[in-house]
């Protein structure tokens, strides 16, 4: 498919089969994000994948209301097999900035507090953006959506220890294959752009 009909044909999806998704796939689409632009190089986003059919269900459980996941619309969205956690370590970017080589940089030594411009969010976004279109080029669905319950005890609750004890949980990518049709497609959005005289 080409490149433009990917983007405009891209949906995020709701309901999923319960049939299995080939893991490499999904490792592909996910090694391929680190292409993404990366403010310093610093490469602070972290993928934790969860594959394994009885952890995907303790997620839900903790992230989930009892009577939300009673649901139909939670057994659709459920039914996804894969469910990936974007986390992104601004410290990592407070580290990489503190280098010689950043000396000229307005972000030299300073807290991350005082950026300007959180770029750990610009640089996660856009990896995220190749991962949800890598997907649909490989015929899966992804819906990105935020974690609502139990965020700051999640990864304790899984039994995860990540390596940077700091990271920031993104959200969440529920990834399978799709069941029925796509959304319809969206209207027409214009670009709203500002041109300089």
């Amino acid at each position: 498919m080409d490149l433009q009909d990917l983007i405009k044909t891209r949906r995020m999806t709701r309901s999923f089969l319960s049939q299995p998704v080939e893991i490499d796939k999904v490792k592909q689409a996910l090694t391929l994000s680190y292409y993404a632009p990366s403010a310093g190089n610093t490469n602070g986003l972290y993928y934790i994948v969860l594959s394994n059919p009885q952890l995907i269900k303790r997620f839900w459980q903790i992230t989930s209301d009892a009577s939300w996941l009673q649901s139909i619309q939670a057994k659709k969205l459920t039914a996804a097999p894969i469910i990936v956690i974007p986390a992104i370590s601004p410290k990592a970017y407070q580290d990489r900035y503190k280098q010689e080589d950043k000396k000229r940089s307005k972000y030299y030594k300073v807290a991350l507090e005082n950026w300007p411009v959180p770029y750990w969010y610009v640089d996660a976004g856009a990896a995220l953006m190749i991962v949800l279109l890598t997907l649909e080029h490989f015929g899966l669905g992804a819906l990105f959506f935020a974690i609502r319950n139990n965020y700051d005890n999640l990864l304790k609750e899984l039994g995860i220890n990540p390596p940077d004890n700091e990271l920031l949980l993104l959200g969440a990518i529920a990834i399978g294959y799709p069941q029925g049709l796509k959304a319809p497609k969206r209207h027409k959005r214009k670009p709203q752009i500002l041109e300089a005289s």
